[in-house]
């Protein structure tokens, strides 16, 4: 896979790629296929080129067949009909450069004075790969965001950097937590990298193809996209789901201010309190604080009997749902956890707090 730039690195032809950030993010947008679910060519070569490092032909898009593609090897997005659907007028084929579009902070459009066509051949350019059905995964985008959000981002366990489809179910760890779901998928085994997720998620496409080797794909009337599976094996994440005795309550979490803070549990009490870095109080039950600090001057919040649980704020909001509930199965203060039985979570070490 290729390897991600920082955003102080040149691309091939001396333009920075901050500054090409920028100016996507300033862009004014053209109209947008609605189709698409508000994705263009700028989504497109924002998610696929702008922090990848690519040879110069790859920094054009393909206009063949009344297709536009783009490509960064690993994954190629084909704008399909682009000119019966009323994205452009009146292109020829060809190469078509759009970074001086991007530089002057306009909207990519083909065949006009920012983006024009590129004196390189479209035969050298690479082929999308022949796709072949072999098996198929059907879900909800609810369930693919629920399961996305625990993606890892670490470059070093590659393998960690998407979602696992296997069978009947969906999984995505960073080593920290576990989220999983019940879906339509009949042992797939292959793991989908995070960018395909995200361009998932943007299209609001609810079904995934798999041929019998290495690629993915999934489309919808206006967008194709086709790119290769994460070559790696993904963990045996059902051997971190805990079993054994366990206490289980129901909380309703106001998750309003959980973004960067630590929240601490009471499984007696079912109470919580909310507390920053420097153990200050943010939010919640001064009584659970109050029991907690008790707990770390005794040198006692390790004990079995201990009733206090400890989360990262940002990842318990992500386990639970969007009103804030959640049931979650304590099997100790410092043993992994369970909530709404679609998430394993670690628990932070109360003495680190």
């Amino acid at each position: 896979m290729l390897k991600y730039l920082n955003t102080t690195t040149i691309l091939n032809d001396g333009y920075n790629v901050e500054v090409f950030e920028k100016a996507l993010k300033n862009a004014i947008k053209s109209p947008k296929d609605k189709k698409t679910k508000q994705y263009n060519l700028n989504d497109a070569y924002r998610d696929l080129l702008l922090t990848k490092q690519c040879i110069p032909i790859l920094k054009n898009i393909l206009v063949k067949n009344n297709q536009a593609i783009l490509t960064n090897l690993d994954m190629f997005v084909c704008f399909k009909n682009v000119t019966n659907n009323g994205m452009f007028d009146n292109v020829k084929d060809g190469l078509y450069n759009p970074e001086l579009a991007i530089k002057n902070k306009k909207p990519i459009v083909i065949n006009d004075n920012l983006c024009k066509i590129s004196d390189l051949s479209i035969d050298d350019f690479p082929v999308i790969p022949e796709f072949k059905q072999d098996k198929v995964a059907v879900f909800n985008t609810k369930d693919i965001d629920f399961v996305s959000r625990a993606m890892s981002t670490e470059e070093t366990r590659y393998y960690l950097n998407g979602i696992y489809f296997g069978n009947d179910e969906i999984a995505a760890t960073d080593g920290h937590r576990l989220h999983y779901k019940k879906v339509a998928c009949q042992n797939i085994n292959k793991i989908v990298p995070k960018e395909a997720i995200k361009l998932l998620l943007k299209l609001g496409i609810e079904n995934i193809y798999f041929d019998d080797k290495n690629l993915f794909m999934f489309e919808n009337e206006s967008v194709r996209v086709v790119g290769k599976i994460i070559d790696g094996s993904f963990p045996e994440y059902k051997r971190v789901i805990p079993t054994g005795n366990y206490d289980e309550k129901q909380f309703n979490f106001d998750t309003s201010l959980f973004k960067n803070n630590n929240v601490i549990v009471d499984f007696e009490t079912k109470q919580y309190v909310v507390i920053d870095n420097d153990r200050n109080k943010i939010q919640g039950s001064q009584d659970v604080l109050d029991k907690h600090l008790k707990q770390l001057k005794e040198n006692t919040t390790n004990k079995t009997s201990n009733t206090l649980i400890a989360f990262k704020g940002d990842y318990l909001k992500d386990a639970l749902r969007l009103d804030g509930y959640g049931v979650i199965k304590n099997f100790g203060s410092i043993e992994p956890a369970i909530i709404n039985d679609t998430c394993v979570l670690m628990p932070i070490n109360q003495n680190k707090l």
